[in-house]
């Protein structure tokens, strides 16, 4: 009876030690399922924020393609952006790999395809005990089609670099066909103003306002100036290289007279400039333009200019002392109806009588003026590229119909513009997500 007694109580003794690894088996579980719940979800909020970097990525990359035969174009633009939305290759445990072609999935080798592939290292809170860190990976594709390009630009980029549409219930921007707007500063949209663009970019802040039909304001990075993109226009930014003797050719318009009606093209030396465009020697006289390319050393007519297959190149200097700007120009929709057709055809972006294909007005980056528009009973249409990358747009109560705009910044004050009709210039193609 005594040892029956001491072997159940040294039965009970061992029993009791079993309690410690039931309860650590169970303490194992019950972290397990924290780390499922915590981290699995922290991961899955990571890799949704990577999926997003890299869509807009293989976008920023697609949109490139057509400027780029090569790298580092698209891979280049898709890195770009990748940063701006915080992954940068090597830093902070993230990684951004850029296939152009893809290298995987069903547009593996298209050359119109862009593929990013977006990993980071992501911290673990419960499940560190388990293995420590999680490498979480988003993979975006984006093709180019032709559906749809861009058509206005404002470029200035910075502080300055602004599209600014104070709508009071009329005004905007509208594109036909829809084409989109790339901003490198702010954009600012109050009141109903109106953008029908079927994609918008801005690279600075974004707009509070507006009325968006189609293509909602994205942020972005910086777009590039095209010019060098269109055939018509990389011909004019040479042209002071490849053919100077055009800027020093005879002027067509001795004494501040001109020549006949319609004017031959060449280059007119006459002519002084103030806030109203070129007014005096009879310049704001009704003319017709021939086809072909005029070299204006004191910038734009004032009288209603009409011509077909033309490019106007605004060759006005800014030198030290003058009183203002000389090259400020306003036209005033009440006494001015402007329309200049840019040509459609031609060899190498150059048409007939040295017109460049596709661009209706070009002046260089490095002139820096005041260009407004006021409107009333007149009208402003340049169906072409109107290229004028360090200008300061205003607009006011008008509606001027062009095809490309490229402008420094641009401010609408009920006024704005109908773009992307018509024109012989080659638009980037819009870029979607197909993977």
């Amino acid at each position: 009876m005594v040892i029956s007694s001491i072997l159940k109580r040294v039965a009970r003794r061992g029993d009791r030690g079993q309690l410690i690894p039931v309860m650590a088996l169970g303490l194992t579980v019950l972290m397990g399922a924290a780390a499922l719940a915590v981290d699995t979800g922290y991961w899955r909020y990571q890799q949704r924020l990577e999926q997003s970097a890299a869509d807009s990525a293989a976008v920023a990359g697609a949109a490139e393609i057509p400027w780029s035969t090569a790298s580092p174009g698209p891979v280049l633009s898709a890195q770009n952006d990748a940063t701006t939305n915080g992954y940068t290759q090597g830093v902070a445990r993230a990684g951004v790999t850029v296939n152009w072609p893809p290298l995987s999935g069903p547009n593996t080798g298209s050359a119109n395809a862009v593929e990013v592939i977006i990993t980071k290292e992501q911290p673990s809170f419960f499940a560190g005990i388990f293995g420590g860190s999680q490498i979480v990976q988003a993979r975006a594709v984006a093709v180019l089609t032709s559906s749809s390009g861009g058509c206005i630009y404002v470029l200035k980029g910075g502080i300055s670099g602004n599209l600014t549409l104070n709508g009071g219930g009329r005004g905007g921007i509208t594109t036909t066909p829809l084409c989109g707007m790339v901003v490198n500063g702010n954009m600012t949209v109050t009141g109903q103003a109106n953008v029908s663009v079927s994609y918008a970019s801005y690279a600075g802040t974004g707009p509070n306002g507006g009325s968006w039909p189609y293509g909602q304001p994205v942020h972005g990075a910086a777009g590039t100036d095209p010019c060098s993109r269109l055939p018509g226009c990389a011909y004019l930014a040479a042209l002071k290289t490849t053919n100077p003797a055009l800027f020093s050719a005879p002027c067509q318009d001795p004494g501040n007279v001109l020549p006949a009606n319609p004017l031959p093209p060449g280059h007119y030396c006459g002519g002084t400039m103030n806030n109203q465009g070129f007014i005096t020697g009879g310049y704001t006289q009704n003319v017709t333009l021939q086809p072909g390319l005029f070299i204006m050393d004191n910038g734009m007519f004032a009288g209603q200019v009409a011509g077909t297959g033309v490019t106007v190149y605004n060759n006005c200097t800014i030198t030290p002392g003058n009183n203002g700007n000389p090259c400020d120009t306003t036209l005033n929709g009440g006494n001015v109806n402007d329309s200049i057709i840019a040509a459609t055809t031609g060899t190498n972006g150059v048409a007939s009588g040295g017109a460049a294909v596709g661009m209706a007005y070009y002046q260089p980056p490095s002139l820096l003026n005041n260009i407004t528009v006021n409107g009333a009973s007149g009208t402003v249409q340049y169906m072409g590229g109107v290229y004028a990358p360090g200008a300061d747009f205003t607009f006011n109560g008008q509606l001027p119909t062009l095809s490309l705009f490229v402008g420094g910044t641009v401010t609408m004050n009920g006024g704005g513009l109908n773009a992307g009709a018509g024109g012989g210039y080659p638009l980037p193609g819009n870029a979607t997500l197909a993977e």
